[in-house]
């Protein structure tokens, strides 16, 4: 449960990033209308990182979940995922968000299904 929260509440963050102007004009109580884009940005990496390490520990302290080397490997690769969706999008610029909202939490949501179902599969 609090994986994906984590991971939710950071990528649903940064794609409110782009409306934080209209946020603030209209009185909205978003993040990024509250901490600005660029501490809306830093508390979205924050929880992202909270996901990733709250996996990782779920596939070592939680034996009835059966997440071994596979799930482990594949939280590697979301790692990864996880630095260049926060890459392609910055205080400056939302042009890339698509491909940070929509396709790379896609695979990444892919990676974590598959690897964590083959891995409890295997064993």
């Amino acid at each position: 449960g609090l994986v994906v929260m984590f991971w939710v509440t950071g990528f649903d963050i940064l794609y409110a990033c782009q409306d934080a102007e209209y946020d603030q004009r209209s009185g909205l109580k978003s993040i990024p209308a509250r901490f600005g884009i660029k501490g809306a940005l830093t508390i979205a990496k924050v929880l992202h990182f909270l996901m990733w390490i709250l996996a990782l520990g779920m596939s070592f302290w939680v034996p009835e979940l059966s997440l071994g080397l596979i799930f482990r490997l594949a939280l590697a690769v979301v790692g990864v995922l996880l630095i260049y969706e926060h890459s392609v999008v910055s205080e400056r610029s939302m042009d890339r968000m698509q491909l940070a909202f929509f396709k790379l939490n896609s695979i990444i949501s892919l990676v974590m299904l598959l690897a964590g179902s083959v891995d409890s599969w295997l064993r």
